[in-house]
C-alpha cells in the first residue's frame, strides 16, 4: 500500500513547488509586470463551477451544469460513474447503489437541495435514478463531514442542487431517442423560465422510456455434506425489461420586499417498469431443481417532495431561514416465476407481492450572520419524521410441498439535530471552519410477534475545516479537515422480525433483525493540494483516513431447526485509507495556438479492512477515468469520449461465503453540433465496447466447499441522439 500511495505525495509535492516558483515570479521586479495579477473586476452573475470550488471553505467537488450536458445521459447514475472515488453497481443505464470510496451506499449521503428527498427505504439508499439529469442544476461531492449537513455521510455526501435559474423567460425543448439492441425508446424535456414583477418562475417535465436487455450465463456447483459432488448446472436467463417515468420539477419565488422572499417547489416522478424474463438450465451432473422457468415482474413507484421555504435579510447582512416540507413515496412490485422439470411439466411456483409506503415532514431553521470582524457565525436546527409501513405476501409451491407467507411491518424514525458553525478568516488567504453539530435518532419498529421496539441513540460530530490559499493569485489551495460522522443501521437490521428464504441453505439463509444493533461512529482525515491553472484547467490530489468502531457486519449461524440465520451484531473495528487524483486540463492553456482539447481524469485507490485484514464491502479498491473535448472545427462542433474502469476484487461475505469480481471497463463518447445559437444536436453512446460483468461466490462449511457459482452478465452499448431547442 505505501507504494500505491506515492503517486498523490509526488502530485503534492510537484503542485507545491509551482506553486512556489508563482510566487518568487511574483517577487521579481523584472517580472512584475507579467507575475502580478490583472486588478480585481467584480462582475455580477454566475460563477462557474471551478471558481466556486476554488473559493469554498469546505472540500467539495464541484460538477457544474456544462459537464452534465456532455453525455446526455438521462439518469444521475450515469453522471456520477466519471466522478472521482464514486462507483455506481449495475450495468450503464440501469438503476444501481451509489458507492463512494470503497464503501457500500449506506455510507454514502445522497441529498436533493441539502435535504432527503424520502424514498431512501430501509437501506437508507437515495432514490437519484429518479431524478432525470435534465433537472440538475450541479452535484456537489462535499468529501468531509460538515456541521450544516447530517453526519450519516462516512464516505461522504452527494447534494444533487435542482435548477432554479430564473433570469429571463426562455423556454428549452428537448426531444430524444435511444437505442439498445434495436429497441428505440423515445425522450422528451421542457422547461420554461419566467419572471413578472416579484414573481419568477422554473418549469421543468421530462418523460423517458428505457428498454433494457440483460443475457446472463450461470455456472452452479452444489456439494453435499461429504464433500461429493451433487449437480453440476449452466443456466442461460434472458430478460428484457421497460421502464417509463415522468416527472415534474415546478418552481416559484416571490420577491416581497428587499428583506423578504418566499418559494414554493415540488418534485414529483411515477416510474413503472415491466421485465419478461425466461431460464434454461443444462444438468451436466445430476438433477437440477429445475430445468426451466419463466418469470414476470412488474414495479410502479411514485415520489414527491413539497417544499417550501421563506428567508428573511437584514440590512447588515444577517439571513434567518426556514424550509418547510413533506414527502411521500409509495411502491408496489409483483413477481410470478413458473418452475419446469425436464419434461416440461410444472414443478413449482412461487408468487411475490410486495408494497412499501413512506409518509415524512421536515423542518430546518438556520441563522447567519454577516462577517463579524473575521467571524462568519451560523446556527441551525432540523427536524425530521419518517413513517414506513411494508407489506409482503409470499406463495411458494413445488415438489417438496407448499408454503405462504404474509408480513407487514410498521415503523417510525424521528431525526432531531442542532448544531453551530462558524467561518473564521484570520487571515486575508485562510479560513478555518469549525463545526459541532448534535444529531438524535428514535427509531419504532416491531420484533416477530408485532411487539414494539424502540432504538434510540444520540451522535455528537464536531468537525474543523482549513483552506490555505497559496501564492498572490491564491490558485494553489491546501486543505485539510478533521470530522465525525456515524452511520445509522439499516431500518430492517433494527427489527426483530425474520425473513424466510423460499429455499433455506447456506448461500440463501434467512434474514433476522437485531434491536440491540448500535450505529457506526467514524473518525475521518482528509489532506488535499489543489491547483488551478485558469478557468478550465486544474489538478488535485486528496488523500483521507476513517476509523470506524463499532463496525455492522453480519454473522450466520445454523439454528436448531436446521435452518440458516444471518444476523448483524457490532464486531470490532476497520479502518479506511485511500487516495484521489483528479485533472482538468486544456491544450490552450499552454499552447495557445494548438488544438482546442480538454483532458479530463481521475484515479482512486483505496483500502478498507477490518481487525481481522478482511476487505469490508463488495465494492472494487481501484477505479479510474481517463475523459477528453475535442473542437475540431470552432466552438459548434465538439467531439468527446471517457472511459471508466474497476479493478478486480475479492471479499469475504461472510464467514462461510467468498465473491470475486472481475474487472470493468465501460468506454462512453459523444458529438456535438451547434447548428444555431439556439439549437444542438448531440449524438452520444454509452458502454460502447459491450461490457458486461463476472464474478464468482463460492461457500464452504465445515472446511469443505458445498457451493461454488460464477455468473456471466454480457452487456450492450445504447445510443442516444437529442436535439435541444431554446426560443
Amino acid at each position: 500500500m505505501r507504494r500505491s500511495l506515492s503517486a498523490p505525495f509526488a502530485l503534492i509535492a510537484m503542485l507545491g513547488s509551482h506553486a512556489l516558483r508563482a510566487e518568487e515570479a511574483a517577487s521579481n521586479p523584472a517580472a512584475a509586470d507579467d507575475a502580478r495579477p490583472t486588478p480585481r473586476i467584480v462582475v455580477t452573475g454566475t460563477r462557474d463551477a471551478q471558481t466556486e470550488r476554488r473559493d469554498a471553505a469546505t472540500s467539495k467537488v464541484i460538477i457544474g451544469r456544462e459537464e452534465i450536458e456532455k453525455y446526455g445521459e438521462a439518469t444521475v447514475g450515469d453522471l456520477l460513474r466519471r466522478l472521482p472515488g464514486v462507483t455506481v453497481s449495475g450495468a450503464p443505464g440501469s438503476p444501481g447503489e451509489v458507492k463512494m470510496r470503497g464503501l457500500s451506499g449506506a455510507y454514502t449521503q445522497i441529498l436533493v437541495d441539502g435535504e432527503r428527498i424520502g424514498g431512501h427505504g430501509r437501506n437508507r439508499a437515495g432514490p437519484i435514478d429518479l431524478i432525470p439529469a435534465e433537472m440538475i442544476e450541479r452535484i456537489e461531492i462535499v468529501r468531509g463531514g460538515v456541521a450544516e449537513f447530517s453526519a450519516q455521510a462516512v464516505a461522504g455526501t452527494i447534494n444533487i442542487v435542482l435548477r432554479d435559474d430564473a433570469g429571463r423567460a426562455q423556454t428549452r425543448l428537448r426531444p430524444g431517442l435511444s437505442e439498445v439492441d434495436g429497441h428505440v425508446s423515445p425522450q422528451i424535456g421542457l422547461q420554461n423560465t419566467g419572471r413578472s414583477g416579484g414573481l419568477s418562475w422554473l418549469f421543468s417535465a421530462n418523460a423517458n422510456q428505457r428498454d433494457q436487455i440483460a443475457d446472463q450465463m450461470r455456472y452452479s456447483l452444489d456439494y453435499d455434506d461429504s464433500g461429493a459432488l451433487q449437480t453440476e448446472a449452466l443456466t442461460h436467463r434472458e430478460v428484457t425489461q421497460r421502464t417509463r417515468d415522468a416527472s415534474l420539477a415546478p418552481r416559484l419565488t416571490w420577491r416581497l420586499d428587499r428583506a423578504n422572499q418566499l418559494n414554493l417547489q415540488l418534485f414529483a416522478t411515477h416510474t413503472e417498469s415491466e421485465a419478461h424474463g425466461d431460464e434454461h438450465t443444462q444438468a451436466l451432473f445430476g438433477t437440477p431443481e429445475a430445468a426451466a422457468a419463466h418469470e414476470d415482474s412488474s414495479r410502479e413507484r411514485d415520489l414527491w417532495r413539497l417544499g417550501g421555504g421563506w428567508r428573511l435579510r437584514w440590512n447588515d447582512g444577517d439571513t434567518l431561514n426556514l424550509r418547510l416540507g413533506l414527502n411521500g413515496n409509495r411502491e408496489h412490485s409483483s413477481t410470478l416465476r413458473r418452475e419446469y422439470d425436464t419434461a416440461g411439466g410444472a414443478s413449482g411456483l412461487s408468487d411475490n407481492q410486495a408494497s412499501v409506503r413512506e409518509q415524512g415532514s421536515s423542518a430546518s431553521l438556520r441563522w447567519a450572520t454577516a462577517e463579524v470582524g473575521a467571524h462568519t457565525p451560523a446556527v441551525g436546527a432540523e427536524w425530521n419524521d419518517t413513517r414506513r409501513s411494508a407489506q409482503a405476501v409470499t406463495l411458494d409451491s413445488g415438489t417438496s410441498g407448499s408454503s405462504s407467507s404474509d408480513d407487514s411491518l410498521e415503523q417510525r424514525e424521528l431525526n432531531a439535530a442542532a448544531y453551530l458553525q462558524d467561518e473564521w478568516r484570520p487571515f486575508e488567504a485562510t479560513t478555518l471552519t469549525g463545526g459541532l453539530r448534535r444529531e438524535v435518532l428514535h427509531t419504532h419498529t416491531q420484533d416477530s410477534t408485532g411487539a414494539p421496539l424502540l432504538a434510540r441513540y444520540g451522535i455528537w460530530a464536531p468537525s474543523l475545516q482549513l483552506a490555505q490559499k497559496l501564492g498572490e493569485t491564491g490558485s494553489t489551495v491546501l486543505r485539510s479537515s478533521l470530522a465525525r460522522t456515524f452511520r445509522a443501521p439499516r431500518l430492517d437490521d433494527l427489527s426483530g422480525l425474520t425473513v424466510r428464504a423460499p429455499d433455506n441453505s447456506l448461500t440463501r439463509p434467512d434474514r433476522s433483525g437485531n434491536p440491540e444493533l448500535r450505529p457506526e461512529t467514524a473518525w475521518g482525515f482528509e489532506f488535499a493540494l489543489e491547483r488551478y491553472f485558469d478557468a478550465h484547467s486544474m489538478a488535485s490530489a486528496n488523500l483521507f483516513t476513517r476509523r470506524i468502531t463499532d463496525l455492522i457486519r453480519r454473522e450466520l449461524t445454523l439454528g436448531d431447526d436446521g435452518r440458516w440465520v444471518s444476523r448483524p451484531v457490532n464486531e470490532g473495528q476497520a479502518q479506511v485509507r485511500g487516495a484521489e487524483l483528479e485533472w482538468k486540463l486544456n491544450l490552450a492553456t499552454w499552447f495557445p495556438a494548438g488544438p482546442v482539447l480538454q483532458f479530463n481524469g481521475n484515479y482512486t485507490q483505496t483500502q478498507t479492512r477490518d481487525d481481522a485484514g478482511n476487505k469490508l464491502e463488495d465494492t472494487p479498491d481501484r477505479i479510474a477515468n481517463i475523459g477528453f473535448e475535442w473542437q475540431p472545427a470552432g466552438p459548434a462542433w465538439k467531439l468527446g469520449g471517457n472511459l471508466n474502469w474497476a479493478h478486480s476484487y475479492t471479499v469475504r461475505l461472510s464467514d462461510q461465503q467468498t465473491r470475486s469480481v472481475g474487472d470493468k471497463t465501460v468506454y462512453d463518447a459523444y458529438v456535438s453540433w451547434a447548428m444555431t445559437r439556439d439549437a444542438l444536436l448531440r449524438l452520444s453512446g454509452a458502454n460502447l465496447g459491450g461490457w458486461g460483468s463476472d464474478s464468482r461466490t463460492a461457500a464452504e462449511s465445515g472446511g469443505r466447499l458445498v457451493a461454488d457459482e460464477t455468473v456471466k452478465v454480457a452487456g450492450l452499448p445504447t445510443w442516444q441522439l437529442a436535439l435541444e431547442l431554446k426560443f
